[in-house]
């Protein structure tokens, strides 16, 4: 055989095995789409999803002057009975009675929020919610206290000149799965501050997640307490 059939051959075999791979890629693609339709088909909005548990829960957690402290006596001492912890450790939040409605893929409402909507914003797993309405808000140390330890504290709109109030705040909550299983971020702190203006203490709870980044800014005197766990929801 001369080398130029050769050649011919060799080329025709490559473009053959080429043409094959490209249409078992384009197979793929279009069984790809297929099975990532069938499951967008999946979800029927008003989607209603009821709590169900806590599926997970971490420890107490006690920080103070960039440091955290690990002795369960002094985490202890310094939470003591603090109703906002004691609800995640006993578990006292009602199965199958509080719900999420997905009204779309976009659009949200807790049973506990009344005529509150808010925005959903999903990427990848995460879920971040944001209330169509802003709650009026004023500026004091104890509430940049509290929102230092969000790590996704809501936006604030400044008010006009003359307004009673300094703005408006639209609250923020994160939560992570799909539109089936999802799990809600929940955050118990304790803070007692220090700054050069006086003592402030403040103890609450927040759909948010925990900012470290609070942990730098904790004078000698500083200590703040945070559990976090997620609230199930399908």
């Amino acid at each position: 055989m001369s080398p130029h059939r050769q050649s011919v051959d060799v080329v025709a075999a490559i473009f053959n095995q080429t043409l094959s791979i490209m249409k078992y890629l384009a197979f793929a693609i279009v069984i790809l789409s297929i099975s990532c339709k069938k499951q967008s088909e999946v979800v029927k909005y008003p989607q209603r999803l009821y709590l169900t548990q806590i599926s997970s829960k971490q420890n107490v957690r006690l920080f103070t002057n960039n440091s955290e402290i690990k002795s369960s006596s002094v985490i202890n001492s310094f939470v003591g009975d603090n109703s906002n912890f004691q609800i995640i450790a006993a578990n006292q939040f009602t199965p199958n009675t509080d719900y999420i409605d997905f009204l779309s893929s976009d659009t949200a409402m807790f049973s506990t929020s009344d005529y509150v909507k808010y925005d959903v914003t999903k990427s990848g797993n995460q879920f971040i919610l944001k209330s169509q309405i802003g709650f009026p808000y004023s500026d004091n140390v104890m509430r940049s206290i509290v929102r230092s330890i969000m790590k996704y504290p809501g936006q604030e709109v400044k008010g006009p000149p003359g307004m009673p109030t300094s703005g408006f705040e639209y609250g923020t909550s994160i939560g992570y799965g799909n539109y089936s299983n999802f799990e809600l971020c929940w955050l118990a702190y304790k803070i007692v501050k220090h700054p050069t203006n006086g003592n402030y203490l403040a103890t609450g709870m927040l759909q948010n997640e925990f900012n470290p980044n609070v942990i730098s800014t904790l004078g000698a005197n500083d200590t703040l307490a945070i559990q976090e766990c997620r609230l199930l929801f399908k």
